[in-house]
């Protein structure tokens, strides 16, 4: 018996009886560090790829606002092509007998003119837009030169003056809401809870973008790079963007780019009768995700442009890129805006 059973053992040592099992040794320190290392890169590139998915879930969003606003803006936009055939009639009875007399030329002249100037009582972008009296708007040359004015305010005026009482930081995004409001009321009912916030807590809304920033308004910005709706004076011209300082590179840059500008003429002018004006369409822009706009605006209450709106706009960047928050770069590239058909840069 006792031999049967040396030779199991020693010939067969395969042959292990269940009930002689060894307890199976822990984990090295080397295999735990290994396991965690594996899980900590699995959860990191799931933590990024999430990350990128939310970013991007929140500039569809962002776009999908921006478009809205588009629809809303360019419906008012457009009503104006409407009245350029009757908008002599916002001038008195005397300077509406004289501007009969006028060339076509002239006449057409003056048409922009003043509907520049009423866009700027119904379409502001800043608080001195509804605080200053109409500019007025002269032609001519030596004893037939005169001036022309609108005849009164007009009827909205009041809505935003009311709006803003009492109020001194009014910002452009606040003053987007209100044209909406006021002037397409019914595209209100096509933005969510979460499109629509006061930031400031001042009293006034803004139509925010999903990352919680207000969408900033441009009436006019003929510094406005990377546009499909209007000349692109920084790409025409060759001219570089420096960080600092690009607003005084604009006088180069409008006569480098005097070509362009005669290539589009002024949206208004259907019959093409001038030669040398701008066609400028409402901006209307999301600082993305980054929250940085970098984009010019000259926002002193007193350079309140003149009548010469439509031929020398401002005689100003608004819209141009420029690093306004000083941190050596800028950051406009990721803006979200109406301006090309993909709504971004």
């Amino acid at each position: 018996m006792n031999d049967e059973a040396d030779m199991k053992n020693t010939d067969f040592p395969f042959l292990i009886s269940p009930f002689s099992f060894s307890v199976r040794r822990a984990f090295t320190l080397v295999e735990l560090l290994i396991v965690i290392i594996i899980i900590t890169m699995l959860a990191a590139m799931t933590l990024v790829a999430s990350h990128s998915a939310l970013q991007a879930s929140k500039e569809t969003k962002t776009r999908m606002t921006v478009i809205k606003l588009d629809t809303a803006m360019r419906r008012i936009f457009e009503n104006y092509a409407e009245r350029f055939d009757n908008i002599l009639n916002c001038l008195s009875l005397e300077d509406k007998t004289a501007a009969e007399s006028l060339s076509t030329e002239e006449k057409t002249k003056l048409k922009l003119h003043l509907i520049h100037e009423l866009m700027r009582f119904e379409l502001p972008e800043k608080l001195s837009d509804i605080e200053t009296e109409q500019q007025a708007i002269h032609l001519g040359e030596g004893d037939a030169a005169k001036d022309y004015k609108l005849n009164a305010k007009p009827p909205v005026q009041p809505f935003y003056q009311d709006a803003c009482s009492g109020k001194t930081d009014v910002t452009s995004a606040e003053l987007l809401f209100l044209i909406i409001q006021n002037l397409s009321p019914e595209s209100l009912s096509a933005f969510k809870g979460s499109e629509v916030g006061d930031t400031d807590n001042n009293g006034l809304y803004e139509f925010l973008d999903a990352w919680g920033h207000p969408i900033h308004f441009f009436r006019n910005a003929p510094g406005f790079t990377g546009s499909d709706l209007q000349p692109d004076i920084v790409k025409k011209s060759g001219t570089a963007l420096s960080i600092t300082g690009n607003p005084a590179k604009w006088a180069d840059m409008v006569a480098a780019s005097a070509a362009a500008v005669r290539s589009w003429g002024d949206y208004f002018d259907s019959e093409n009768v001038l030669q040398r004006t701008w066609f400028l369409y409402p901006v209307i822009v999301s600082a993305g995700p980054d929250g940085k706009l970098d984009l010019w605006r000259d926002t002193a209450d007193t350079a309140v442009p003149s009548g010469n709106q439509a031929f020398t706009p401002f005689d100003s960047a608004n819209g141009i890129p420029e690093d306004n928050d000083n941190d050596g770069s800028l950051n406009h590239y990721d803006n979200i805006h109406n301006h090309r058909s993909q709504n971004s840069y």
